[in-house]
This record gives structure tokens, sequence and C-alpha cells, in this order.
């Protein structure tokens, strides 16, 4: 299921051609490109899981990352980073199907840095985690496992994600994926890390900023999807 050109003329019709000529160059040309499944958006409420916990309440839509906006955050980090990029756990919080890890995987080979931690994604949804395993399968081949990082999606609570982390240093992506509770402890949880944070569509901002993490970068476009802040604790 994706995107038909219904979609789009509803969308022209509502908001203009910028819209879906930006929907489709930096969201739907991806899954075109690699054959994979990531972006069409989907309203929590339509969901077929059913075991659900609490946290599914602070949930938020499911939108795909512009690929653009991923690859200008990941290049902003490099640029202060360098080659120690390599040396932070990447960690999609709120991963849904996976596109911001498989744009961070071809980063990394672009970039030809070394590895040592996997690229985790969590997610709540055990439906979109499922969907991300299969785009991962469709996109990988014998050589990108030798040459790339290990990519794990895992079905689980953010509050969790200390369960699953091999590193102090990490990297995180999140598209809006959650706020309430469920955000003022996820980055409370932050604090006990060195953490670079990439937050698209940044509308809790201030939790950050609560906890004294420092605003590095900060940029609002026309619509949601192209307005990111980048903030760190080191």
């Amino acid at each position: 299921m994706g995107f038909s050109i219904f979609d789009y003329w509803r969308m022209f019709r509502k908001h203009g051609i910028k819209l879906p000529y930006r929907y489709f160059k930096d969201a739907h040309y991806f899954d075109i490109s690699k054959g994979t499944n990531t972006h069409y958006w989907r309203p929590k409420d339509l969901e077929i899981d059913t075991n659900w916990s609490k946290e599914r309440f602070n949930g938020v839509i499911y939108m795909p990352s512009w690929t653009s906006e991923v690859k200008k955050s990941l290049n902003f980090l490099y640029s202060i980073l360098g080659n120690n990029f390599g040396s932070f756990q990447f960690l999609d919080a709120g991963c849904g199907r996976g596109k911001p890890i498989f744009i961070y995987r071809d980063f990394i080979k672009k970039k030809k840095l070394l590895k040592t931690f996997s690229a985790l994604g969590i997610d709540y949804s055990a439906s979109n985690i499922n969907i991300a395993k299969k785009n991962l399968t469709k996109i990988s081949n014998k050589r990108d496992q030798r040459s790339i990082p290990n990519i794990e999606f895992i079905n689980s609570e953010i509050s969790n994600f200390q369960k699953y982390i091999s590193c102090e240093k990490l990297i995180i992506y999140m598209y809006n994926p959650f706020g309430g509770d469920v955000l003022r402890n996820f980055v409370k949880q932050l604090t006990s890390y060195k953490c670079y944070v990439i937050y698209n569509n940044p509308e809790n901002l201030d939790f950050f900023l609560e906890k004294d993490f420092e605003l590095l970068y900060e940029s609002y476009g026309w619509h949601v999807n192209c307005s990111t802040a980048i903030l760190s604790n080191l």
C-alpha cells in the first residue's frame, strides 16, 4: 500500500504543487529507488497491533522523514565529529519502518567510516518493525553485511532502550515520535550518556533544554518535515 495519483491530487488541491513535489522527491522516490516500503503516513489508530502498552497513548502519527533533511543533519554532525562520528552508536527512537537508519547506513559507507556498534531502531509498533525488517532484507546483500555496521530493529517501549545499546556515546534520531511523560522520561535517561540528538519536527524541544542539552543547530522550514533541531549534552 502506498500513495496513488489520487493521493497526490488531494495533496495538490489542498497545498498546491510544492508539497506533492517535495513528498515525491523526499519520501516516495526513496522507496521507488530502493524497493522499500517507508513513505506513506499511518495514524496510530489504524495500526493492526493489539498488544499495546501505555506508551502507545503518547505516540504520534507515523510519517516518513524527508531524505534531504536526514542527510543534512548527518552532514552537520559529521562536520563537528569528523571520523569520531563512527565511535557513536546510532539509535532511531521511534524508528517506524527504518528509513533514517538506511540513510545512516549509506552515509557510513560513503564516508568509509569503520563501525563497531550496531545501528538500532526501536518502535512500539510490531507491524512497523516487521516492515522495517523486510525493508532491510530488500536493500541488504552479502557484501553489505561485511562492510557496514549491523542493523537491529527492536519491537519495544523506548523506556527500555538501555537494554539494547552497547555504547555510552549515542547519536539519537527522532522524528517527533512521542510526547508527554514518555518523552520526558526518555530525555531523563539520556542524561546518563554522551549524546547528540537529531530532532526532526521538534515539538517538545523544551524537554531537552530543561535537562541542559545545548542547542547546536535549529532550522524551521515551510513544512514540519523540514524543521530540525540538533542538540548535545557533551
